[in-house]
C-alpha cells in the first residue's frame, strides 16, 4: 500500500523546534555531470525507426527529455541503431532484438547518470536533500496553522514532500471512499495539478485537555519553488474500539 510505504517517511516537529527527517529521503535520480548533455529534440533520430520504437514502447507522443553523448556512445557499442524513446517517465531503448527478429525496446530504465527528464527549476537545496524536506514541512505546517487558528497547538507530522504528476479527477464515489481514511493525498482530492507540483500530507496535532491529543489531517499544494497553491484540512476522528477475539 502506498499509505504503508509513505508512512516510513514520517516527518515530525515540534512547535519550538524546526523539523527533522526520519527515515531516508529518496533520491530521484543521481545527475552526475558526465559529459555534454543534448536534448532528445537535437538526436536527429532516425523517423522510421523512430516511429516503430514509439509504436512499440506503446508511446503516442514525443517526451522530451536530455541525455550524456557519453552515455549514446556506450549504449551504441552494442546497440548501433539504438533509438530512445521516453515511455511513462522511463527511458526505452530500442533496438534488432535477436531473439524476436524484431526491431523493438530493449530496456527500460529511470533517470541515472546518463539521461534525466527536463524539470521545471526547483527550490533550493530541493526536495532530494533532509534541508529541502524540512523546509516543505515547515511551509505546509505552519501555513496550516494559521489557516486554522485553534488554540493549544502541540505539534505537527508529516509524510515525505514528493513530486505529482498531472491533472487528477475523482467520482464522487470515489471521494467517499477516500475520506474514509486520513491518510489521503492531494492528487487523491481531485485538484488539478502540474508536473512537478509538490505535495505533502501529514497532521496537526492539538491539546484538548485529556491523555490525547486532537488532529486535523493537512494537505498541501506547493509549485516547484515551494510557493503555496492550495491547502486542504479535515479533522480526524477517532477509530471506534475494536471488539475482542475469543
Amino acid at each position: 500500500m502506498i499509505r504503508a510505504l509513505l508512512f516510513a517517511n514520517l516527518l515530525r516537529t515540534t512547535a519550538p523546534t524546526n523539523a527533522f527527517v526520519v527515515g531516508v529521503v529518496l533520491v530521484l535520480g543521481q545527475q552526475i555531470a558526465s559529459g555534454q548533455f543534448i536534448n532528445s529534440r537535437d538526436l536527429k533520430q532516425d523517423p522510421v525507426r523512430l516511429k516503430v520504437c514509439m509504436a512499440r514502447a506503446g508511446v503516442t507522443k514525443v517526451g522530451e527529455f536530455e541525455i550524456s553523448l557519453q552515455y549514446i556512445e556506450r549504449v551504441r557499442q552494442y546497440n548501433p541503431d539504438a533509438t530512445f524513446v521516453l515511455s511513462r517517465g522511463t527511458l526505452a531503448e530500442c533496438g534488432m532484438n535477436n531473439g524476436s527478429g524484431k526491431y523493438e525496446p530493449l530496456s527500460w530504465g529511470g533517470e541515472n547518470w546518463g539521461w534525466h527528464l527536463i524539470r521545471p527549476a526547483q527550490f533550493k537545496p530541493g526536495l532530494a536533500t533532509p534541508e529541502g524536506q524540512n523546509m516543505a514541512v515547515k511551509a505546509c505546517g505552519e501555513a496550516a496553522k494559521a489557516r486554522l487558528n485553534r488554540p493549544s497547538f502541540d505539534h505537527y507530522a508529516f509524510f515525505m514532500a514528493r513530486e505529482v504528476g498531472g491533472p487528477s479527477g475523482y467520482t464522487a464515489q470515489k471521494e467517499a471512499n477516500l475520506w474514509r481514511s486520513d491518510l489521503h493525498t492531494l492528487t487523491d482530492r481531485g485538484l488539478t495539478v502540474a508536473p512537478y507540483d509538490i505535495e505533502i500530507n501529514g497532521t496537526e496535532f492539538y491539546k484538548n485537555g485529556g491523555l490525547d491529543l486532537t488532529g486535523v489531517s493537512v494537505l498541501c499544494l506547493f509549485s516547484p519553488m515551494l510557493e503555496i497553491k492550495a491547502i486542504k484540512t479535515k479533522d480526524v476522528k477517532d477509530s471506534p474500539p475494536r471488539t475482542p477475539q475469543h
